[in-house]
């Protein structure tokens, strides 16, 4: 069932695919060309044509010639011949725009003016007749191609035929007859109207912006796509603009001719006033006639007065004079309102294209969100010119800026590189100068070396921002607020500065006056200047403080954020060993580098302030006697000669009394010394006493011992019985003596 409904094993469909993949080939178009190739195929390609294109299918079927450089030739082939095709239209497009200015000028110069003998305008004119008459011969020795069989007829029977019967051979013979030889000047310039039939072949286009834009993309062709693409379109809105211009002065010109003709000939045949002998021969007293008056005089004259009347403006200074002059004079202003109207209509429309031409799609998008905004603001006001000033300048320095967007915005392409090669795009290429700048070095460096890894990751966070040194943008941080973004401060002048409220006494000082911006009628104190690349505020984001000093911009301040939530979600949480160390860091890095020398220099210039404000208040302190002043340190002094009287008495007192507790030591003391003599003497009677009971002791304790010794050894001897014994005994005594000893 699939195959009968022309499916993939249908053999017409694969033969159809298959011929529909060959002519792909040789003409090199993609598949998405594929249908408005097939359906323009017989509309555009010749019999032969398409007898040569069988041949190189054949030639690249029966050969093993590479399809891919079959393609490349017949593209380098095409392109040449799309060349020498843009030369000859190039051509082409000079013919027809000289030939629409000899038709317009010459025409209607001739039907207004005749033909003048000036600059050789005769002999021009005569020459065009001949060109003209010479166009009709060429006609009928031209091929056209028949619209059934589609190919081109070269009969010349059925040339001249379809020339004749079917093309403009009658308005060309009419254009181009000699009226003027063969009748006279009066009647023939009447006659002259009827070669106005060959402006059938004016082409309304004057410029065709195609031809002009292939010419002029040379200078443009080595742009990015986008940038070809926003100058192509204003290059062609210009070229509309142009065209416009050439119109209104087609139409002037015409018109102008027209109106001189018209008077003219009705100052022939009347003799009231008409706008000819009213301003052509009032402006011109010697003229005895209007043909005295030069002609490019005349032309000017009436194709000012065209101009005004179709504008509306009408000066007054030419106007309509008889009745069929006014009438005609009407008309013409009404036409000049609906032709005006329609020029200004599509100028505008030219404009508003080109404005919308150039603006990107960010650009688009934003000016959708600020029209949504606008509903939401006071019922559909819009919103403050300086607002949104300000959110165009933002946005248009972080398109123009951000690195990121053109890499992503093919994200497909991106994201099938392998991983080293878009980090040597993200880290050697988008953001080099960021990763080697030396002063981020402390940020960046984790380790002993900067991590690729962890450089890859962070620069997808990288933000462009600027701060401009206005009263409005100058903050970079603004004290006592949460910061939510750092910053890699790239180019730029910037400070830091707290605000001040005692303004009077800095003033005075000049060398403080310099130090002090005023930004919205508040007064900031700088304390400290930057002009080197450095990273700020993140020891704010790592600790969710807010910013205690004010970082304000002195010139245009280029930077690259980083956000608070980025590092939080997609740094900290892949590194969380950095966050400790990075906190640190910051820590240590806000304190000897910020804030530290920040108080310092604010307790010295408050110091040095306060300092100054007393000197001036003593230097301007009047010497003025005041009497009462003296009468009152008299009496202060007075009372303290009384005090320090009551002091001398009671200090004598002290001393009275300091002097009996003397004595009454000295009498402790002796009454401590005796006491100690006593107490001496007491204790050698003691001593000498004890010595004689111890000596006593110890005779009689040896007394003791040595009648025990005696008594012992006579009942030892009385209890032993026996010689066996005794011998015994006194051998142990023996042994024992020596013992003794």
């Amino acid at each position: 069932m699939y195959d009968a409904q022309g499916g993939i094993d249908d053999p017409d469909m694969k033969k159809a695919q298959e011929l529909r993949f060959q002519r792909r080939i040789v003409f090199g178009i993609t598949p998405s060309d594929d249908d408005r190739f097939d359906s323009n195929l017989g509309a555009t390609i010749s019999e032969g044509l398409k007898r040569k294109l069988m041949e190189v299918i054949d030639f690249s079927n029966n050969t093993k010639f590479n399809k891919r450089k079959m393609k490349d030739h017949i593209q380098q082939k095409s392109a040449q011949h799309m060349a020498k095709n843009t030369n000859a239209k190039m051509n082409q497009q000079k013919k027809t725009i000289t030939q629409n200015n000899i038709r317009i000028y010459n025409t209607h110069l001739s039907i207004a003016f005749g033909y003048p003998d000036i600059y050789g305008l005769r002999a021009f004119d005569v020459a065009i007749e001949i060109l003209f008459l010479l166009d009709i011969f060429r006609n009928l020795l031209t091929e056209y191609q028949d619209a059934q069989t589609v190919q081109m007829v070269s009969d010349f029977k059925k040339i001249a035929a379809q020339y004749m019967f079917k093309g403009a051979f009658i308005f060309d013979v009419f254009a181009v007859f000699p009226f003027i030889y063969v009748a006279d000047w009066k009647h023939a310039q009447d006659l002259l109207l009827i070669k106005m039939l060959r402006l059938y072949k004016l082409q309304v286009k004057f410029i065709e912006p195609d031809q002009i834009l292939k010419m002029m993309r040379f200078f443009y062709q080595n742009k990015d796509r986008e940038d070809q693409i926003q100058t192509d379109n204003f290059i062609k809105q210009v070229i509309k603009i142009i065209g416009l211009i050439i119109n209104t002065c087609v139409i002037t010109y015409v018109l102008g001719c027209f109106w001189y003709r018209m008077v003219d000939r009705i100052n022939l045949g009347d003799d009231e006033p008409t706008f000819i002998t009213n301003f052509y021969m009032a402006k011109n007293p010697t003229a005895k006639t209007v043909n005295d008056i030069p002609v490019h005089e005349r032309l000017v004259y009436s194709v000012y007065f065209i101009l005004t009347t179709l504008s509306t403006v009408g000066y007054g200074d030419f106007y309509p004079v008889s009745i069929l002059e006014k009438i005609v004079g009407s008309l013409i202003m009404f036409c000049g309102v609906t032709f005006f109207s329609i020029v200004m209509n599509e100028f505008i429309g030219i404009i508003l294209e080109l404005k919308g031409n150039n603006q990107t799609e960010d650009e688009k998008n934003l000016n959708k969100w600020m029209l949504l905004l606008r509903r939401f603001n006071n019922g559909g006001k819009a919103l403050d010119k300086g607002i949104r000033e300000d959110i165009m300048k933002h946005f248009n320095y972080f398109w123009d800026n951000n690195r990121t967007a053109t890499l992503l915005e093919k994200k497909d392409y991106f994201d099938a590189l392998p991983r080293d090669i878009k980090r040597i795009l993200m880290k050697d290429y988008l953001f080099e100068d960021v990763f080697t700048q030396h002063r981020f070095k402390d940020f960046f460096d984790n380790g002993e070396a900067m991590d690729p890894d962890f450089l890859y990751d962070i620069s997808f966070g990288f933000k462009p921002r600027q701060f401009w040194p206005t009263e409005e943008d100058c903050f970079i941080y603004e004290s006592f607020e949460y910061v939510t973004e750092m910053y890699f401060v790239m180019d730029g002048d910037w400070s830091f500065a707290k605000e001040i409220n005692n303004f009077s006494e800095i003033e005075k000082d000049p060398l403080m006056v310099n130090r002090v911006k005023k930004i919205k009628g508040r007064n900031f104190l700088i304390l400290k200047e930057h002009s080197t690349a450095t990273y700020i505020g993140e020891y704010y984001i790592f600790t969710s403080q807010m910013s205690r000093y004010n970082y304000i911009a002195n010139t245009n301040v280029q930077t690259f954020s980083l956000t608070q939530s980025f590092i939080n979600e997609h740094i900290f949480e892949k590194y969380p060993q950095l966050k400790t160390e990075m906190v640190a860091e910051a820590h240590n890095r806000y304190n000897t580098k910020f804030q530290r020398p920040l108080n310092k220099a604010w307790k010295d210039l408050t110091e040095k302030i306060s300092i100054e404000a007393e000197q001036e208040r003593q230097r301007n302190r009047p010497a003025v006697i005041d009497l009462t002043k003296a009468q009152e340190k008299k009496q202060q002094v007075a009372n303290l000669n009384q005090q320090l009287e009551m002091n001398k008495v009671k200090l004598e007192n002290l001393n009275e009394k300091a002097s009996q507790m003397f004595k009454h030591i000295e009498d402790i003391q002796q009454l401590i010394f005796s006491k100690c003599d006593e107490f001496d003497e007491k204790v050698k009677e003691a001593e000498s006493q004890f010595g004689k009971e111890l000596s006593i002791a110890i005779i009689e304790n040896k007394k003791l011992k040595k009648e025990l010794r005696e008594n012992f050894k006579s009942n030892l001897k009385g209890n032993l019985l026996g010689g066996g014994v005794n011998n015994r005994f006194n051998k142990k005594s023996k042994q024992n003596e020596p013992v003794q000893k």
